[in-house]
């Protein structure tokens, strides 16, 4: 199974582990879930080892200036080292407007869960179909 992380970066990053290929009447979300900035390299750690993402894709914050501005920073700094800068960065305006960006999601997600799956279904539709379609 070919898997996609994406991640909505923040202090409290959520992340979502997505089948690239799911089946029509499924979303193909694997596993999601939030990450505290204290946790985040040894869980992306543990994400990579147990789903090996081939790709990846993550909301860039925008970077303010203070300690949350720092935090901002060390969490985009951990994240391109533990995925080797493959990971593309995207802001809100690239997948927001995007209809996948409204699907509906159960209910009992954090914001931060919400926005990683719904970005992952964005890039899956608009990255990963055009490679298929490509090949």
């Amino acid at each position: 199974m070919r898997t996609l992380l994406s991640l909505d970066l923040g202090v409290t990053t959520g992340f979502a582990v997505l089948d690239v290929n799911p089946p029509e009447d499924e979303y193909g979300v694997i596993e999601h879930g939030v990450i505290t900035l204290s946790a985040l390299e040894h869980e992306l750690h543990r994400i990579m080892l147990n789903h090996m993402p081939r790709l990846s894709v993550a909301e860039k914050p925008l970077i303010v200036r203070g300690k949350l501005g720092d935090q901002l920073q060390s969490t985009i700094s951990i994240t391109e080292r533990v995925l080797y800068h493959q990971v593309q960065m995207w802001t809100p305006s690239q997948w927001k407007s995007h209809p996948l960006a409204k699907n509906p999601l159960p209910r009992g997600l954090t914001p931060h869960e919400r926005d990683a799956i719904r970005l992952g279904f964005v890039y899956r539709a608009r990255v990963v179909e055009n490679l298929v379609n490509d090949h």
